[in-house]
């Protein structure tokens, strides 16, 4: 009997390893394709298994994946595991410093950047880090010493060209930017990151750019950059992101919708690039697209939930759908002041929703606030007399 109990726990065991295995293979091969989401899923069990947080590699290829979602603060635990099981590795050094810094911890991300340095003084790349965190710190001047001095000790490193052109850029120097990204990329092609930074950089080149034909060209240079990243990694969803957004900025919103949307497919839960498709959709007025994505941003993302109430209830108006138009409006109303235009908008889908006499009231209150528009004033005597009759009124 005891060694039937025995065979039976050491195979409930050998399934626990077994799966737990299986799940960092299913991480690896998710990172492989760049289906990061996917990836993301199989963290949870792969953490239930104490050798598995206590494994360096592991740690930090979770982390890894969690940076790539944006999910700082779970990189940051998984980092840290990596750390505490292998504090000799640069490059998990390097990482959990850059996390803590973007988290505004930065007297521990000096602290850890340091000993990376102490572990290989000759690792350009670690200087690199310690500048960008200077960056982040903003702390330029310190920051510019020390990446430097990273390019004198390796001149043929992208990174310490990508390090500079975040210098320049965090100084505002787009030109300078521009040429150090266009540097790191004549040293490699290939690196996405480098593009992504001069795309960017040739957007903020056109909005300081007072002439028009100029201005269009540099845009059109970064539109460009950004269609290359797009083909070149079609699952990178941070360049949908920020091209979408750059393209929503210039007003070009059937173009940011189209980026947007594929960020969305990404990232279901990237709540900025969520709120700009939302707002793109709504401009080029696709409304019953953009309601679903209004709909989602109001119960996800509290600063803008207002706006985006506000957005839909257009929506349902510029449709001629005004019983839910009335009712977008009416619990808006609640809690907040309408503006005239969305207090008119109230006025008219009560009325074309059959209740004159909340129209009436809506009217009056729009008159009250603002007598001169003459046109309304016409539209609710009309009402008053022919329609409820009330004379005095």
């Amino acid at each position: 009997m005891k060694k039937l109990a025995m065979i039976i726990l050491v195979l409930a065991l050998s399934a626990n390893i077994s799966f737990a295995q299986t799940a960092v293979d299913k991480v690896k091969s998710a990172v492989d394709n760049k289906e990061y989401l996917e990836a993301a899923s199989y963290i949870p069990e792969i953490m239930k298994s104490r050798d598995n947080r206590e494994d360096h590699d592991i740690m930090f290829l979770c982390g890894n994946v969690y940076y790539e979602l944006d999910k700082i603060d779970s990189a940051k635990i998984c980092y840290a595991l990596a750390v505490e099981a292998d504090d000799d590795q640069p490059a998990s050094l390097r990482k959990y410093a850059m996390v803590l810094a973007e988290l505004n911890q930065f007297d521990e991300a000096y602290e850890l950047i340091e000993d990376a340095i102490d572990e290989d003084k000759d690792d350009a790349n670690n200087y690199l880090t310690l500048g960008n965190i200077y960056i982040l710190h903003d702390s330029l001047k310190v920051a510019k010493v020390k990446i430097t001095k990273a390019k004198g000790m390796d001149p043929d490193n992208p990174e310490a060209y990508i390090s500079l052109g975040n210098l320049y850029f965090a100084e505002g120097v787009y030109e300078l930017s521009k040429n150090n990204y266009e540097e790191a990329l004549s040293l490699d092609e290939s690196n996405i990151q480098a593009r992504i930074k001069l795309a960017t950089s040739y957007y903020w080149l056109a909005n300081r750019e007072a002439d028009a034909d100029m201005r269009n060209e540099l845009f059109g240079k970064s539109i460009a950059e950004w269609n290359r990243i797009s083909k070149e990694d079609p699952k990178n969803a941070k360049a949908f992101y920020e091209q979408g957004r750059m393209l929503y900025y210039a007003k070009q919103y059937g173009k940011a919708a189209s980026a947007l949307n594929k960020y969305v497919e990404l990232r279901p839960d990237g709540a900025q690039g969520r709120w700009f498709l939302a707002q793109s959709l709504y401009e080029v007025r696709e409304c019953d697209t953009a309601e679903i994505h209004l709909k989602w941003v109001a119960e996800n993302i509290d600063s803008v939930k207002l706006k985006s109430q506000l957005l839909l209830a257009r929506c349902y108006h510029d449709k001629k759908d005004f019983d839910r138009s009335k009712a977008q409006y009416t619990e808006i109303k609640m809690n907040n002041e309408l503006e005239l235009p969305d207090l008119q908008n109230l006025a008219l889908a009560s009325l074309f929703s059959g209740d004159t006499l909340l129209a009436v009231d809506y009217f009056t209150e729009f008159l009250t606030k603002d007598p001169t528009k003459c046109k309304i004033a016409d539209l609710m005597s009309k009402l008053v007399i022919f329609k409820i009759k009330d004379y005095e009124k």
